[in-house]
């Protein structure tokens, strides 16, 4: 094989290799706005937005209510999955300052209206 052929070659099989893709979740903390956030993980739970109000329940124990930030969809009661980070320190966030967690989303996988009970 000729060094010009396998030059050729070797340039075709570079653009024709996928290209590397980014991990699934970013597992660096972060800090935003100031605030420290943990890596990114899944969550899942309800969400009810209102006047003033941004809860969100994850699933497990109950009474670990946070402020949820980066939802777009309409107001009401939802059950949300979604990819996001939760602050790393217990502070006061949200309306007033009710909430000990705030959690941002960065990627919704899953939105459903909850029937009204």
């Amino acid at each position: 094989m000729s060094l010009a052929f396998a030059t050729a070659l070797a340039a075709i099989l570079a653009v024709a290799a996928p290209a590397p893709t980014k991990p699934l979740f970013d597992r660096k903390p972060a800090t935003i706005d100031g605030v420290r956030f943990g890596p990114e993980q899944v969550f899942e739970g309800d969400y009810v937005r209102g006047f003033e109000v941004s809860d969100f329940d994850p699933l497990g124990p109950r009474g670990s209510v946070m402020w949820l930030q980066g939802w777009s969809g309409a107001a009401g009661a939802h059950h949300i999955r979604f990819i996001g980070r939760r602050t790393v320190a217990a502070g006061h966030y949200g309306h007033l300052g009710a909430y000990r967690h705030m959690v941002v989303i960065t990627d919704l996988i899953d939105a459903r209206p909850k029937p009204s009970p």
